[in-house]
């Protein structure tokens, strides 16, 4: 990337909304952990983080894609729809919105449900080992961006609710499988501004590893074998091909 590039007012304001919407989810979702009486319940906690992720991905969908997931971003990199200076700065912006979020949260909110949910601190199970733990973040984050990169395909022409909520459907899902075995990370931002706040540091490293681990293999995936454009580059040149095969092997050929 030029430097041109680098000082344009579009990069940094780009750069200025993953900031903002990753402050914004995680003070959302260190809010919505929090222990009251009766404290917050697994699936309280997985629909809140939905809804929040459709919410805000669709907030700044057409500036900045709407990431605030530093293995998201990651993955968008390895995908070819960013660059390497866009991806760091991206991933800063989103480690120092996730640490404003955690911090405004800390502020504000009384010190026993602070203390008694340890502000949303991703934690595995005692009965998962750490390798366990370890695959199911490879595991979520590997459907996450899988879902990402399919809804927001260009060739496809999703617009509008849909591939937002799509998101947040799947977040909602993976995060209510995945909270009592792993502690449901999925994204590194997320779990690094509570850890901060709280000084907890704890299997610390599965909630980056993983996540990157398995975004990186989505897109890959997704980029060579799955791709509108990869799926239209080998099409047959005639309807014959496509006689007699399922219709859901044909959806590829529906207009959208």
């Amino acid at each position: 990337m030029k430097l041109e590039r680098i000082c344009t007012r579009r990069l940094w304001t780009e750069v200025f909304a993953e900031f903002l919407i990753t402050t914004l989810f995680i003070s959302f979702v260190c809010g919505c952990s929090l222990a009251w009486n009766p404290p917050s319940s697994v699936m309280h906690m997985a629909i809140s983080s939905g809804l929040g992720v459709a919410t805000f991905a669709f907030t700044m969908w057409d500036v900045s894609s709407g990431l605030f997931n530093p293995a998201l971003t990651i993955g968008f990199l390895v995908g070819g729809k960013k660059t390497f200076v866009q991806t760091l700065l991206y991933i800063v912006a989103q480690l120092a919105g996730s640490v404003c979020g955690a911090a405004m949260v800390y502020g504000v909110a009384p010190n026993k449900a602070i203390t008694d949910s340890n502000l949303a601190v991703n934690l595995r199970n005692p009965d998962v080992n750490i390798w366990q733990a370890f695959g199911v973040e490879i595991w979520i984050t590997f459907i996450l961006v899988l879902v990402v990169f399919s809804v927001g395909d260009p060739e496809r022409k999703l617009s509008g609710y849909g591939p937002p909520l799509a998101i947040g459907f799947y977040v909602f899902v993976g995060i209510n499988f995945s909270i009592p075995l792993s502690g449901g990370g999925m994204n590194p931002a997320r779990s690094f501004g509570p850890a901060v706040i709280m000084n907890s540091w704890q299997d610390h490293w599965i909630y980056w590893a993983g996540p990157i681990i398995g975004a990186v293999a989505a897109a890959v995936l997704y980029r060579y074998v799955f791709s509108q454009k990869i799926l239209q580059k080998y099409q047959a040149p005639d309807d014959r091909y496509d006689e007699g095969l399922p219709t859901v092997i044909q959806l590829n050929t529906y207009p959208i």
